[in-house]
C-alpha cells in the first residue's frame, strides 16, 4: 500500500511530495520528491516506525501534519518538516476519539472532534509543551432535523470554519466564526440538488494531493 501527501515549504518556495510505502510486517519506508527539481524519489528516515491513518493531512507554514498509529497502536500526529525532511511526533490526549479531522485555524494546527450534536475543536497552542486549547461548537439547529448527512470542512483566510453538508435535504453550507462564536448560512450556486459533495478544500500556495 502506498500513501502520498503534498506540502509547500514557504522559505525556499518548494513543493514536495511525501510517499509512505507499506512493506508488510510493520515495515514502512519513506520517500520524498521535490517538484521541478528532483528527477527521482529520495528515500529518507523516519524517527520511528508508524502506520499512517488513511485520512487527509494538512500543511501549515511548511509542516505537514498527518494522523498516525504510533508505538503500540496509539493515535498520534506525525509532523513532517518539509524543509529539513525530518519527523516529530505530537501526542494526543488520553482516549482520543477516532472521529477526528485535521484543519488549520488562523495559521495553527487544530483538530475537529465530531461528537453528538456538537464539535469539539482543539487548537494546538504555541508553547514549549504541547497544549490544546479547547472549544465546544454546537451544531446549527437545522442539522438536528437531518436524518442522515455527510460532513466536510475547511477554514478560510478570515478564520471561519466552512462546513458543507450533503443530506437528504440537499447540499448545505454553513460558516462558523470561532471568535464571535456565530453561525451563518451560505448558498452553493451552480450545484444541482442531486450532486454529492465529497470534500471541500482551500488552496494557499501549496500542493494538495
Amino acid at each position: 500500500m502506498f500513501r502520498t501527501a503534498g506540502g509547500f515549504e514557504p522559505e525556499e518556495k518548494k513543493h514536495k511530495v511525501l510517499l509512505i510505502a507499506d512493506y508488510g510486517r510493520y515495515e514502512w519506508r519513506y520517500w520524498v520528491f521535490t517538484l521541478s527539481i528532483d528527477e527521482s524519489w529520495r528515500e529518507i528516515q523516519s524517527i520511528s516506525p508508524y502506520r499512517p491513518r488513511l485520512l487527509p493531512g494538512v500543511c501549515i507554514s511548511g509542516i505537514l501534519y498527518q494522523f498516525v498509529y504510533h508505538r503500540y497502536g496509539e493515535l498520534a500526529i506525525a509532523a513532517f518538516d518539509v524543509k529539513s525532511e525530518t519527523f516529530t511526533i505530537i501526542s494526543l490526549w488520553t482516549n482520543a476519539s477516532q472521529q477526528l479531522k485535521l484543519i488549520e485555524v488562523n495559521g495553527k494546527l487544530a483538530i475537529m472532534d465530531i461528537e453528538y450534536f456538537h464539535f469539539h475543536l482543539r487548537i494546538l497552542k504555541e508553547t514549549p509543551v504541547e497544549e490544546w486549547e479547547s472549544q465546544i461548537i454546537c451544531y446549527p439547529s437545522i442539522w438536528k432535523d437531518i436524518p442522515y448527512m455527510e460532513l466536510s470542512s475547511c477554514t478560510t483566510h478570515d478564520g471561519e470554519i466552512v462546513y458543507t453538508v450533503h443530506s437528504r435535504l440537499g447540499n448545505l453550507c454553513f460558516c462558523y466564526d470561532i471568535i464571535r462564536k456565530k453561525w451563518r448560512e451560505s448558498e452553493i450556486e451552480g450545484l444541482s440538488k442531486e450532486s454529492c459533495i465529497i470534500g471541500i478544500h482551500n488552496y494557499v500556495e501549496r500542493l494538495v494531493m
